[in-house]
């Protein structure tokens, strides 16, 4: 027998004024956030492929391990204002806040207006979200697809209407062609709802049946998914986190400080012991946790990818405070919290790289000429030159018939773009004027670790440099003046040694 529907509790005025409130914060934040945080190598990436002609861009993400919707919108996005960063990183920030009004909405609709309310305030402030959600990056589009499917599916089990079942399959396979992970955690919710449905097996095949036509809507991608999959498979990719990989999404999730892991974590264990809020909570911790599977069927990254959990997260944190029966307490609880967040965003810097490298591109703006030859140690000083000082020559050093592979951008590296020390050494010999950029990071690749461009670097101090600049974990070499005769000892062959 179906349960009677449960219908949303309407929002009064005050709470739609917050809400509204929230989102101008939310907006406010994420445009200060990309103001203040050049493009990276992941977002430099996704401008330069979609600045290909439509089929060579489905072929390049053919060849990639993405799915093809989020770079085809992107595309378009570039094709209707431009390569401007804050207009890049617009169409991201709009998803965002979206997804926020998506997280207001499920939160109303599981919990009460004061849940959904709380569960915005706290996604709004969380300085994960602010800054992915501020990028060039599939993650607001995600956030959004998801918490939209949750919300349909959601409501197909409390009322059985034909359009939330309609738009959860509309959603959820936007987010399949978005990205993979996605699948988990819509196989998640797909087995929460047989559990919910267990006593009604006519509803549970008709649940099973709209899972069957998303899986007929994502079969056109079958073949891409899994070649992209035999080519990614490796035993070394497809394992759980480390405890301190679980450690570090969890801070993430937490509004920063590590801190505020345990009373979070409490707050969001207090719905499963309340009998109202119990179907509710366990369909969320369910996604918030069994996500990590993703970790088991893909080539993921921990602390980033499975972020896709951290509008749920928020909800349980919500539903937790909100559920506390002294309104003076969940006023103050959810203003701390909000306040924490806002620290974390104070104290945040940007990206890792961003900022050095512009401090490194504006070392070469300053003291460099166009066309002057600057040789990168690794892709990602090479991609970021390329697009923030287009008319130098900007060039990889290689070994000779080598080619970057393309887990490290090298679908977007062109040929052209390549230079072996044997041209290094001829312009060298010329009298040259030329530069060395290099972003010092681990590379991991198939379990074996690596630190990039270690071997170009090498060569670049055998080249007894004029000069060197250091913006951690930027390095800056300059290389003989214009006019000068070459200096330094023979570089020899560092390459032999791994790159």
């Amino acid at each position: 027998m179906s349960r009677p529907p449960a219908v949303a509790r309407p929002a009064n005025r005050t709470v739609l004024w917050l809400l509204a409130g929230v989102v101008v914060l939310a907006a406010a934040l994420r445009v200060i956030a990309a103001l203040r945080s050049p493009l990276w190598f992941d977002e430099i990436y996704v401008v330069l492929a979609a600045r290909r002609p439509l089929p060579e861009l489905l072929r390049l993400i053919a060849l990639d391990i993405h799915p093809p919707l989020f770079p085809l919108l992107r595309q378009a996005w570039q094709h209707l204002g431009g390569e401007g960063v804050l207009w890049l990183k617009s169409l991201s920030i709009v998803l965002a806040l979206g997804g926020i009004l998506a997280t207001f909405a499920l939160g109303r609709r599981m919990f009460g207006p004061r849940a959904g309310l709380i569960a915005a305030a706290l996604l709004s402030v969380d300085v994960a979200h602010v800054r992915y959600s501020q990028e060039v990056q599939f993650h607001s589009m995600l956030w959004l697809l998801l918490i939209g499917a949750v919300h349909a599916g959601w409501c197909w089990v409390e009322e059985r209407r034909g359009r939330d079942a309609a738009r959860l399959v509309a959603l959820a396979t936007l987010a399949l062609y978005t990205h993979y992970v996605a699948g988990v955690a819509l196989a998640v919710l797909m087995l929460w709802g047989m559990v919910a449905l267990r006593r009604e097996p006519a509803a549970a095949g008709r649940w099973l049946l709209t899972f069957a036509a998303m899986a007929l809507l994502f079969l056109p991608q079958a073949p891409v998914f899994l070649e992209q999959f035999r080519r990614e498979g490796s035993a070394s990719w497809f394992r759980f986190p480390h405890p301190r990989d679980l450690l570090d999404l969890w801070r993430l999730m937490s509004l920063g400080p590590l801190y505020l892991v345990p009373p979070l974590l409490a707050l969001s264990l207090l719905p499963l012991f309340r009998r109202g809020q119990r179907r509710a909570a366990s369909l969320l911790w369910a996604l918030t946790t069994l996500t990590l599977l993703a970790t088991r069927v893909l080539p993921v990254v921990v602390t980033r990818d499975l972020l896709c959990v951290l509008p749920f997260w928020h909800l349980l944190v919500a539903m937790g405070i909100a559920g506390v029966r002294a309104s003076g307490l969940v006023t103050a609880v959810s203003v701390l919290l909000v306040g924490f967040g806002l620290r974390s965003f104070v104290r945040s810097r940007g990206g890792p790289e961003g900022v050095p490298l512009a401090q490194a591109t504006a070392v070469l703006r300053e003291r460099t000429r166009p066309g002057d030859l600057v040789a990168c140690a690794e892709t990602h000083a090479l991609l970021f030159l390329r697009f923030y000082l287009p008319d130098r020559d900007s060039r990889l050093l290689m070994p000779a018939g080598t080619r970057t592979p393309y887990s490290d951008g090298g679908l977007v590296v062109e040929d052209a773009w390549h230079l072996d020390p044997g041209q290094w050494a001829a312009a060298r010999a010329r009298g040259t004027p030329w530069w060395g950029v290099r972003v010092d990071r681990a590379v991991v690749t198939r379990g074996v670790a690596r630190r990039a461009g270690s071997a170009a670097a090498a060569a670049f101090d055998a080249a007894a440099p004029a000069r060197t600049w250091e913006f951690p974990p930027v390095w800056v070499w300059e290389g003989a003046g214009r006019g000068a005769a070459p200096a330094g000892r023979p570089v020899g062959d560092p390459w032999s040694r791994g790159p």
